[in-house]
């Protein structure tokens, strides 16, 4: 299996070569012809005007032809506008009177100025090939209109070289028209050109502005390429304005140098943001490597570490998306704050997850598909969990909603005892005291024994219920206070103040434990492990937590151990320190 996987690359790579190698082969047969033209015409040609022209001549055609190899695979549109830059730049060479080939001297006029077109096409369509919005659209059909048949078929068609005085150029073979109206038909072709020229650096500049923050480190190095080569351009089309004729005005040879250049600049920002995806790709392979038998959460760190981001988030949408969670269901806003951009995951009309990142990275939308095949196993995995625990805390918090009112309602019914039933009971007492000062009656020393231990009943009733010490005075005062009715011993207890759902469970718990053997309790912050407040009480005898007690820890998020040795009940208990703040 391992040999047949290994030779399936090859045979595509074999079946792909010819597509890539001949258009190279023809090109820099291309230049090498442009080359020669140009030599041998000193004088006319701008590559022939200094000892390096040629060279620089066939040194950024063979660049651009170059470069549209190297990206053929991956880019072929943009190859094609790259193949088809790099032959105009040495197709313009052969508008000279020593080409000697008729249809290679008309060839060269009618397609001589359409390389800012080309040029267009390419920085409006960078990286996809693609031309996206009806007015980009618009710019590269104009470009192509007025450049190929305003300035060059139209012009090619009344073009008389004889007329000019060149008795030694090739026939024109598209010369149809009367040679007299060449003139105005270059000055229209001109003003045409010169026109959408400026349009055009508009539009690319545009793009550029519009783009998103992630798309600009793509788009921006092929458009500022572009800018150069098109305002250069368009300086020689208003400096021949004057004149009429395009390339009689102006410094002709500082435009064709400018427009090289930029054009060495094009090729080699293609190439660099192709490397740039291809190494985004990589990073994605071994992410998918790294994130076998992962810990959960762990994939936003591996994205962070891969796409160079460290404050990178990846938030899951949740309830519709109406709210975005973290892998620990903690809340994410959207949206982000000002600076940052958010690519959004999506797999199957489905958002899997919202990467909230800074604005130069994740910039094409080839690059999200491969992170989104990459990774969308493992984004569905930690959706789903974020979803469990937002699920889980909803629980948890419904749950300490529910203790809370339980407790309230202790505090109420322990108000309502006090002040009420055991007020009046008191008013009771004090009344019969009076009537027994004036009439010693046995029955009422017996009645007002009785109310006395009613007193005494509801008093412990109440105090069961939830003492009001414990309210005011915090769990340290409250214990010490229950140690003096029963045989209780409050060996360690901290004189902080806790939450009241905390306070409440711990007193309830001791007070259950205590109620009829001897108990000691010992009360301290844990910081060994797991952070909380730990509880320990041992009974003597057998005892057991009751079983409210048991989900009232467990709604807390607390942690309950009870163990039996040698006739005693030790009885562990450790709340979450978020619940231990006073």
């Amino acid at each position: 299996m391992q040999t047949l996987y290994q030779r399936a690359p090859l045979t595509h790579q074999n079946g792909t070569m010819p597509l890539r190698v001949a258009p190279l082969v023809g090109g820099a047969a291309l230049g090498l012809w442009a080359r020669a033209v140009a030599v041998s015409s000193a004088g006319i040609s701008l590559a022939a005007r200094t000892s390096w022209g040629t060279i620089f001549l066939v040194a950024i055609g063979w660049s651009m032809l170059v470069a549209a190899t190297i990206v053929l695979r991956e880019r072929r549109r943009s190859a094609l506008l790259l193949y088809a830059t790099g032959a105009w730049w040495f197709v313009a060479e052969l508008a000279s009177p020593s080409v000697g080939v008729p249809i290679a001297f008309t060839i060269g006029l009618v397609l001589s100025a359409a390389g800012p077109a080309l040029v267009t096409h390419l920085a409006l369509s960078h990286p996809t090939g693609r031309v996206a919005g009806w007015p980009y659209r618009a710019i590269v059909v104009a470009g192509y209109v007025v450049l190929l048949g305003a300035v060059g078929l139209a012009n090619a068609v009344v073009f008389d070289p004889a007329a000019t005085g060149c008795l030694g150029c090739p026939r024109n073979l598209l010369l149809a028209g009367d040679p007299m109206l060449a003139d105005q038909v270059a000055l229209i072709g001109v003003w045409l050109g010169a026109s959408w020229l400026l349009l055009a650096l508009i539009g690319v500049a545009w793009r550029v502005i519009s783009a998103a923050p992630s798309s600009r480190s793509a788009v921006g190095p092929v458009a500022v390429g572009a800018s150069v080569f098109l305002g250069a351009t368009a300086a020689q089309y208003l400096t021949s304005l004057s004149v009429g004729t395009l390339g009689a005005g102006g410094p002709a040879e500082t435009v064709w140098h400018l427009q090289g250049l930029s054009l060495l600049g094009l090729a080699v920002a293609v190439c660099v943001e192709l490397w740039r995806a291809r190494r985004t790709r990589r990073d994605l392979t071994r992410l998918v490597v790294e994130l076998r038998g992962g810990t959960p959460g762990g994939l936003r760190a591996a994205l962070a570490d891969r796409l160079g981001d460290p404050t990178l988030v990846l938030a899951y949408p949740i309830e519709d998306g109406r709210r975005y969670v973290d892998a620990g269901a903690r809340p994410v806003p959207m949206p982000p704050p000002s600076g940052r951009s958010i690519t959004r995951l999506v797999r199957d009309d489905v958002e899997l997850a919202t990467i909230v990142h800074r604005p130069t990275i994740l910039s094409e939308p080839q690059q999200v598909k491969d992170l989104v095949t990459s990774v969308h196993l493992a984004l569905e995995s930690e959706r789903l969990t974020a979803e469990d625990l937002v699920q889980l805390t909803e629980i948890r918090t419904s749950g300490l909603r529910i203790v809370a009112a339980g407790d309230a309602e202790r505090q109420r019914i322990e108000r309502d005892l006090h002040d009420g039933a055991q007020q009046r009971l008191i008013s009771l007492l004090l009344g019969l005291r009076l009537i027994r000062s004036e009439a010693a009656l046995p029955i009422l020393d017996d009645a007002e024994a009785e109310v006395r231990h009613t007193i005494a009943e509801l008093r412990q009733l109440a105090h069961g219920v939830h003492p009001v010490l414990l309210k005011d005075a915090g769990l340290s005062a409250a214990l010490g206070a229950l140690a003096e009715t029963r045989p209780l011993v409050v060996a360690d207890a901290s004189i902080e103040r806790y939450s009241d759902v905390v306070e409440s469970t711990v007193y309830l718990l001791v007070a259950r434990l205590s109620d009829a053997d001897r108990t000691v309790v010992r009360i301290s912050q844990n910081h060994s492990g797991r952070a909380g407040l730990l509880v320990e009480v041992s009974v003597d005898g057998e005892a057991q937590p009751e079983v409210e007690l048991v989900d009232r820890v467990r709604t807390l998020g607390g942690e309950l151990d009870v163990s039996l040795s040698e006739g005693r009940t030790e009885v562990r208990l450790l709340l979450p320190i978020e619940q231990a703040t006073g």
